[in-house]
């Protein structure tokens, strides 16, 4: 309250991790044009992060490569192994995004048979779910239009040749029910195509290096490393807050005010709503 200067903390080099959110109000920024200011130190870069660091892994499956690390609590949806985001297990797998840098990935699509609206569900492919065991844990992420759409899944019904594909709630009512869903044939899709997606979340996905699967129910995550990674001595990182910083006064005439943060590094935030009640984007 008496400050007649700017008030600056320095950060050193290290990692800072995080074990709840860092909350600042309106007793924290600075007053009458001088800041509070949080700064890397010169020449240095701090890493605060909100992730949990995974270790005690074992092979699991050595025919296949696959490792494990018992006892992980929590829900995340990322993963990054010794710094690069890694994935989580697909269908169809991932593919290469070189442009975007070494080391990223693109998804890649297949595409839904039918839509049934009427049964409020979506015709695939058999041989896209045969061999998976815990449908009730997989999501499709559906491409509408220009937008992504996250949906878990709740069943699947097989009939010959073909799976229907039953979303869960609150979801499927929301998809189905809403005004303008534009489900069924592709966005300007000529001549006409159903619209794509691809599956996720399931052990029996993972069968390409760089993907992982976590199951919550047994609080055991698996792990296909990647050429070269060495899982004795990698560097595995969860996200576990989904909110590092909050900086949040008490009103519209309580607001924090003259508060900077320069040059530091945040990582490893949690998002997990999809995995509570699904995402529709409304494009």
């Amino acid at each position: 309250g008496t400050m007649t200067g700017d008030i600056v903390v320095y950060l050193r080099e290290g990692t800072y991790q995080l074990n709840s959110t860092v909350n600042f109000d309106e007793r924290d920024g600075g007053k009458d044009g001088h800041y509070v200011r949080y700064k890397a130190y010169k020449g240095e870069m701090p890493l605060i992060t909100g992730g949990m660091p995974i270790t005690g892994w074992t092979i699991h499956d050595e025919a296949n490569n696959i490792w494990k690390a018992e006892g992980v609590e929590g829900r995340f949806r990322q993963l990054y192994v010794n710094g690069k985001k890694a994935v989580r297990a697909c269908f169809p797998n991932a593919i290469a995004s070189d442009e975007k840098g070494a080391g990223t990935f693109d998804h890649d699509f297949v595409r839904l048979s039918k839509v049934d609206s009427s049964g409020r569900a979506f015709d695939v492919s058999a041989e896209y779910i045969k061999n998976i065991k815990n449908i009730e844990d997989v999501e499709i992420h559906l491409m509408i239009a220009w937008a992504e759409s996250i949906l878990r899944l709740e069943k699947a019904e097989l009939n010959g040749g073909t799976a229907k594909l039953i979303p869960k709630d609150p979801e499927r009512t929301k998809l189905f029910h809403r005004a303008y869903p534009m489900l069924g044939t592709a966005f300007t899709s000529n001549p006409p195509r159903q619209q794509v997606f691809y599956l996720e979340n399931s052990y029996d996905l993972l069968d390409a290096a760089g993907e992982w699967y976590l199951d919550e129910k047994n609080q055991t995550l698996y792990y296909k490393p990647r050429s070269g990674e060495n899982m004795g001595s990698a560097n595995v990182v969860a996200p576990r807050l989904n909110t590092m910083f909050s900086v949040l006064g008490k009103d519209t005439k309580n607001k924090v005010g003259y508060m900077s943060f320069e040059g530091l590094i945040f990582a490893h935030s949690n998002y997990t709503r999809p995995s509570g009640d699904g995402v529709l984007v409304l494009a």
